[in-house]
């Protein structure tokens, strides 16, 4: 009867930690719905299969282990270079993908096991709530956008690498911190059980792997070999990566309109509605995807997130044009202070009306920032959104102060076409 119970006890152990690689059966069902990532669809248009020596019929941390063995070394040499914690790379790819078995990985955005929004070096794939998704030609393309400017390195975690001195590494600190601005609570998420995830497959299959091929841990890699903070790029010498627009893919529209063009009037209108008669939760499909793309749907303010907020839309036109990916959010104050101090825009005078107003300028004092923009018939307007009261829209009225005093205009003047 002892082996009895004990034979069904170990059964179930199984079926529970098991993960069914045709991605009808997957242990973090809770954590994909709740991101806004797909589920195996067997009528997808396309799907991705894994390199050759991470087999099919591996399941939930064996799988895990091969990844591991296959893109360690990858995963190490982003660390030197960009001092992200290794195995939180790889850690990751179980937590989004479930090592590339489960979510978008499978439903078209191909080689993309990190959950990495936009464009990759294959384009993208747009998945049925409009969000578009990056695809790779490799998996290691995908592990160093991730660990790189892509994503760790692109300036929203950088409070979090100051926990990884190499004489002083604390890597729980470091995920404490990038959690709250990756995965916050604001967002829906639960910090705490995601971090725990993390750390299991840390402490777990990947601690097995290390034991297994004698690899040092993220500390001890930093440590003996010196790595700095940063690696070879410190904190503030590098920013987000300009992403770049991509041919239909067969699944459906790219659904970035014709932003992506270097152009900040016509990403301007794309991104906002042309009347005021949507919700302040109802941003426009192409401003969604934008505020994936440039990573502001996981900033740690809900309006920020949605879209719904003046300093947002204007940071996230400025991005996803390509025209200035090093644009300031959030907060009108640190906006304006940007502006002032970079040599990419001058300020023009305020003369109170459009003559010397070109579309794309941008309208800011402390409280409220917007753009002037004209449409193709010649049409002036003003676009803009608000913090908790409205998602961006475009109206006609020009006014160029309120009861805060007058607005500052400033032009773009770097690289690029307006």
């Amino acid at each position: 009867m002892k082996n009895r119970y004990i034979s069904i006890l170990t059964a179930l152990i199984i079926a529970v930690t098991s993960i069914s690689i045709n991605g009808k059966a997957f242990a973090y069902n809770e954590f994909y719905s709740s991101n806004d990532i797909l589920f195996y669809d067997e009528n997808a248009c396309s799907t991705s299969s894994p390199p050759s020596n991470i087999t099919t019929s591996s399941s939930g941390y064996s799988r895990l282990k091969e990844a591991v063995k296959t893109y360690g070394q990858s995963a190490m040499n982003m660390q030197r270079e960009y001092g992200s914690p290794w195995e939180i790379v790889l850690a990751q790819m179980q937590k989004e993908s479930g090592t590339g078995t489960a979510g978008i990985a499978v439903s078209g955005a191909t080689n993309n096991w990190l959950g990495i929004t936009g464009e990759g070096d294959a384009g993208s794939w747009t998945s049925s709530t409009g969000r578009k998704w990056a695809k790779y030609t490799t998996v290691e393309a995908s592990v160093k956008d991730w660990a790189g400017p892509r994503v760790l390195r692109n300036g929203y975690y950088d409070t979090a690498f100051s926990s990884l001195d190499p004489s002083n590494y604390n890597l729980d600190t470091f995920l404490t911190e990038m959690l709250s601005h990756y995965a916050p609570n604001s967002d829906g998420n639960n910090e705490s059980s995601y971090k725990k995830d993390v750390l299991s497959f840390i402490n777990g299959p990947i601690a097995s792997v290390r034991a297994e091929m004698g690899w040092p841990s993220s500390a001890e890699l930093a440590r003996t070999e010196n790595i700095p903070i940063g690696g070879k790029n410190p904190i503030g010498t590098i920013t987000s990566t300009t992403t770049t627009s991509a041919p239909d893919n067969g699944c459906g529209d790219s659904g970035s309109g014709s932003a992506h063009n270097g152009d900040i009037n016509k990403t301007a209108i794309v991104l906002a509605w042309p009347d005021r008669t949507h919700s302040k939760n109802d941003p426009k499909p192409e401003y969604k995807t934008a505020l994936a793309a440039v990573g502001l749907n996981k900033y740690g303010d809900p309006w920020v997130n949605i879209g719904a907020s003046c300093d947002a839309y204007v940071t996230t036109v400025m991005r996803y044009s390509g025209v200035d990916t090093d644009f300031k959010c959030c907060g009108t104050t640190n906006q304006l202070s940007y502006l002032r101090g970079s040599s990419k825009y001058k300020e023009i005078p305020n003369l109170g009306n459009t003559s010397n107003l070109q579309p794309g300028d941008i309208f800011i004092l402390e409280g409220h920032i917007m753009m002037y923009i004209k449409l193709d018939d010649g049409t002036e307007k003003i676009a803009a959104a608000s913090y908790g009261d409205r998602t961006a829209d475009y109206k006609s009225g020009m006014f160029y102060s309120d009861n805060r005093g007058s607005y500052h205009i400033f032009r773009y003047i770097g690289g690029g076409s307006q």
